[in-house]
């Protein structure tokens, strides 16, 4: 396996159960948490992808805060359904 895809395959197999649940439709009562769960899943799996060796200990560069906005910019899109 590529050294990327090692790095994510909990996140992965997280995101795949997260998916079974909710393809069997026993999330009705927690569907706004499932959905934000999925979201920010797919953040990180983008982050770790996209920029896999962002410094956070460094002073805030451009990478930095691309790398922050997919954590806030994905889950609010899973969450209000689109």
């Amino acid at each position: 396996m590529k050294k990327e895809t090692k790095r994510i395959i909990l996140d992965i197999l997280a995101l795949l159960f997260i998916m079974l649940i909710f393809s069997t439709e026993t999330y009705k009562s927690l569907l706004k948490a499932v959905l934000l769960n999925i979201g920010i899943l797919h953040a990180h799996i983008t982050r770790k992808m996209l920029f896999p060796s962002v410094d956070w200990s460094m002073k805030p560069i451009g990478g930095t805060y691309v790398a922050i906005a997919l954590y806030i910019v994905i889950p609010i899109c899973y969450a209000f359904g689109g």
